[in-house]
């Protein structure tokens, strides 16, 4: 237990409670249905605007990975993005509540809180080496990302009564305040222990920099094939994840009072699959336990897309809390498996690069398939829950092609 209670290590974990209640709140929960519900907005317009935000991550996180390694001060870009993030939260919340028609302003503060909300989660997700030992990582990280599904249910039941008295606009500014405040201890404490090299550095160099990290990947076979894998499941994730609270009101028929408690039972799931899954990963290796990940999300997607009832919806929903917690806790030890000591933040900000620029096919090919599918009404839903499932699928299929081998050569 040592490992949980060094300072370092806790304010880590803490980060976690402290990010996923941005993602809960604002992703998961209020923006969607505020946007496409109460305003009545077209669900291709949040998804252009979500798909903007991961394109302008995408195209910069590997450089700012970069230049962080070389000035090791990935704790410091954590800091600032953390509070971009935060305060365009509020923001939203305060220009949405004096006037909904600035669609545009509101649009473009939650594209920049977005993007600075992953451009954060890229940099902690690279601080996971300064905190403890490669033997920890699966439990560390497990253990992270259980505390940040803790920190999402505390988020909804914090803003509830602001929604309550004031309507889903009303949950950005505590989200932005709550999001702010408990990071604090990982802006105090959580350092990165890499050594800054001598080297001078400019935004030329990073990107030239980010050329020569792809090439490097030719060197790791394992490295090139996994973030291709997981462009696409991830992409199918965060998808089912930014419509899910949308496709409970408008297919299953559930109400705001029953689409917290049953986002609060699913999260609670999660965190008891992120503790386990951390072991699990740790015992069965992180690419053989991502695999039974994988293939359950697929299966739950399926189901997801052809129930009708809603204790149905409850119980899948229970269960994809489960392989939700896993992903994370399996992800990001393989990838730290695969590349060498020194190449973390490079590393990350290719796995934010994977996730984030192909990210723009999972919310547009939803979108796109909800548009294209208007007649058939709440129909529409289904079927794009089923593109989520092949694409998926797909990720899943190249994952299986990640030699174990690779990942053992590479462990040391």
């Amino acid at each position: 237990m040592k490992i949980y209670l060094k300072k370092d290590t806790l304010s880590w974990i803490l980060y976690d409670f402290a990010n996923t209640i941005y993602s809960m709140n604002v992703v998961s929960l209020y923006f969607s249905q505020w946007f496409i519900i109460d305003l009545g907005e077209k669900d291709i317009v949040y998804s252009i605007a979500f798909s903007i935000s991961l394109i302008i991550n995408g195209l910069t996180m590997p450089a700012i990975g970069a230049l962080c390694d070389a000035r090791a001060s990935k704790h410091t870009m954590l800091t600032l993005f953390t509070i971009l993030c935060c305060v365009s939260t509020a923001l939203i919340g305060i220009m949405g509540n004096l006037n909904p028609l600035l669609i545009t302003s509101i649009i473009g503060l939650f594209i920049i809180a977005n993007f600075a909300y992953n451009a954060s989660q890229a940099l902690y997700n690279a601080l996971l080496s300064s905190v403890t030992t490669p033997d920890n990582y699966g439990r560390v990280s497990g253990w992270g990302v259980a505390l940040g599904y803790a920190g999402s249910i505390l988020g909804m039941l914090a803003v509830l009564p602001f929604v309550k008295a004031g309507g889903r606009i009303s949950a950005f500014l505590p989200t932005g305040a709550l999001f702010l405040a408990l990071s604090i201890p990982a802006f105090l404490f959580v350092r990165d222990k890499a050594t800054p090299r001598e080297e001078s550095i400019n935004i030329g160099l990073a990107y030239r920099k980010v050329i020569n990290t792809l090439k490097k990947t030719r060197r790791y076979p394992g490295l090139l094939r996994f973030l291709i894998a997981k462009a696409f499941y991830e992409d199918g994730i965060a998808t089912a994840i930014l419509f899910m609270a949308v496709y409970a009101q408008q297919v299953m028929g559930m109400s705001d009072e029953v689409k917290v408690p049953f986002f609060i039972v699913s999260t609670t799931f999660a965190i008891i699959g992120s503790v386990v899954f951390g072991y699990i990963t740790d015992r069965l290796g992180p690419k053989k336990t991502l695999i039974i990940v994988i293939t359950g999300w697929v299966i739950c997607l399926v189901f997801i897309s052809i129930i009708k009832t809603t204790l149905l919806f409850w119980l899948i929903g229970a269960v994809v809390g489960i392989f939700l917690g896993a992903t994370w806790t399996s992800s990001r030890p393989l990838l730290l498996k695969l590349v060498p000591a020194g190449m973390e933040g490079e590393a990350f900000g290719l796995y934010s690069l994977s996730g984030k620029v192909a990210a723009i096919i999972g919310p547009l090919l939803f979108g796109g398939v909800v548009l294209i599918a208007e007649p058939l009404g709440a129909v529409k839903y289904r079927i794009g829950v089923i593109s989520l499932a092949v694409m998926m699928t797909v990720g899943l299929i190249i994952l299986l092609g990640v030699k174990e081998k690779q990942i053992l050569q590479y462990k040391s």
